[in-house]
């Protein structure tokens, strides 16, 4: 197994590690999704909105997409007041289209992307 996992490595297949924390435990019991629509397009891009969003806080991952919105973000905060505070900090961004999350049923770490290549392999 080890051996594997070091040829995966040094393939670049595995690109490092990473720790899931319990956001229950930190008291971060309430998490949101947060569709942002800027309301200009900078010049300065995405670096500029990397350093916006850490200086916000609260932001968990931030992805540009397709569609209406340019952007999707993962929120954690303790409560809905500190959501309420959070939402009003993006806002100054652009629109917002925000969605609590009830449960998370399957976790990027729960999946075997290895039984996908491997099906798409024929194996």
């Amino acid at each position: 197994m080890a051996e594997r996992v070091r040829r995966l490595e040094d393939a670049g297949v595995i690109i490092g590690y990473t720790t899931r924390l319990d956001l229950n435990r930190l008291g971060l019991s309430l998490q949101a999704r947060v569709s942002l629509r800027p309301r200009h397009r900078s010049v300065k891009g995405a670096a500029w909105l990397q350093e916006r969003l850490l200086s916000i806080g609260h932001v968990l991952s931030c992805v540009h997409v397709t569609g209406q919105n340019c952007y999707e973000l993962a929120i954690a905060v303790r409560d809905a007041g500190q959501l309420e505070e959070v939402i009003e900090q993006l806002s100054a961004l652009g629109e917002t289209t925000t969605s609590v999350v009830l449960s998370e049923p399957l976790h990027p770490g729960d999946v075997d992307v290895t039984a996908w290549s491997n099906h798409a392999d024929g194996r």
